[in-house]
């Protein structure tokens, strides 16, 4: 009587072919919900910095001079690290630090960097939001522009006519855009 089954050379070709599938699928797998993860505290992060902002011109009124720092005491973070100085993510800036985040993400402030020019007196402040925030730079931030009418948008989709400028010089210079969002983050 014959036996229908499958030999041992069979399986093991099997299993191979199963391993070779498993060794391109898995990592892919792992950086789509990682990329998934950063998107969504990188929005939780921009949502709160713009509550901040909305609520920090219902208290004052006034969105003139505005700094960063000003917004610190309407978000919602674990701690203020002054300590870590990279040179993507300088926390220690002008004393006022990096805040971080219920995520464990860093939002960075460069207060040295506060004002971006365009047209007509429009300005913006700017943040960098680092999602593993570890201030290494391995994992790329997301450049955040809030402008003083209440817009935020990333650097790499200015508002138009927007060019940044130095600092409270109010001197503009031509390199807005050239923050690129990284591969993971998108507004949809």
């Amino acid at each position: 009587m014959k036996q229908n089954a499958f030999t041992l050379a069979e399986l093991l070709i099997a299993l191979l072919i199963l391993g070779v599938i498993a060794t391109f699928t898995i990592p892919k797998v792992l950086q789509s919900q990682q990329s998934s993860q950063h998107k969504t505290t990188a929005k939780e992060a921009a949502s709160m910095v713009s509550g901040a902002y909305q609520a920090f011109l219902q208290d004052s009124g006034n969105w003139r001079y505005i700094q960063a720092s000003d917004l610190t005491p309407y978000m919602n973070y674990v701690t203020v690290d002054s300590t870590t100085n990279d040179p993507e993510y300088n926390c220690t800036l002008a004393g006022v630090g990096c805040l971080r985040l219920h995520s464990g993400g860093m939002l960075n402030y460069f207060v040295n960097n506060n004002y971006f020019c365009e047209g007509p007196g429009l300005t913006a402040l700017f943040f960098i939001y680092d999602p593993d925030g570890n201030g290494d730079a391995n994992i790329a931030g997301v450049p955040f522009l809030l402008y003083d009418n209440g817009r935020l948008t990333t650097m790499a989709n200015p508002v138009a006519g927007s060019t940044y400028a130095d600092g409270p010089d109010g001197v503009c210079d031509n390199v807005l855009g050239t923050l690129a969002d990284p591969p993971w983050f998108n507004w949809d």
